[in-house]
């Protein structure tokens, strides 16, 4: 699973980011899911809204377009292993490499992998970069999740497993370059 997370200020460019990443992903062909997370109760159509009372899940559907509402929400129930994933918010957690958006030198106190100035000129070409360099990293990609969030190893340990994962299932004369999905629940 590869993606990024945009944090940043209220303001700061964070959605204007969202779209030019999506925008390059789109033309390189790279299929994408945005997530966006909001601290503000959502402004949607109050007739769509009132099934959530009775369904788990709603879907609305147009001719141009869908919609899909539902109530607690949990990021581990969707599959993301084939999609690059596209974040906007959370930045209390650390789901994938961060992009800070800011507007003002006092803005960059978070800690992240990538600092956007938003005025900055060239944007396009900075981010286009910066996904460029995450999906050379894909090649020496392992992580291990716990729930919903990133399990953090020390990289000794994490480099440790991959090896032995990497044996484990080159022995198995598995497909190269597909994606193994592990789910392993500990009692």
């Amino acid at each position: 699973m590869k993606g990024v997370q945009i944090v940043g200020k209220k303001g700061s460019g964070k959605s204007t980011v969202a779209l030019i990443i999506g925008k390059i992903l789109k033309e390189k062909k790279i299929k994408s899911i945005y997530i966006k997370h909001s601290h503000h109760k959502l402004n949607l159509p109050e007739k769509d809204l009132k099934f959530l009372n009775f369904y788990s899940k709603v879907l609305v559907l147009s001719d141009e377009t869908s919609v899909e509402y539902k109530k607690d929400y949990n990021l581990s129930e969707i599959d993301f292993l084939d999609y690059f994933v596209v974040l906007e918010g959370f930045k209390e957690k650390k789901f994938f490499p961060k992009i800070l958006c800011y507007k003002d030198e006092k803005e960059k106190e978070e800690e992240a992998d990538f600092y956007l100035d938003i005025n900055e000129k060239g944007l396009d070409k900075k981010l286009e970069k910066i996904l460029m360099n995450l999906n050379e990293k894909e090649n020496n990609y392992f992580e291990i999740w716990e729930g919903n969030e990133l399990f953090n190893l020390k990289p000794f340990l994490k480099n440790m497993l991959k090896e032995i994962l990497t044996s484990f299932f080159k022995n198995l004369k598995l497909r190269k370059g597909k994606w193994i999905k592990i789910v392993l629940k500990i009692e």
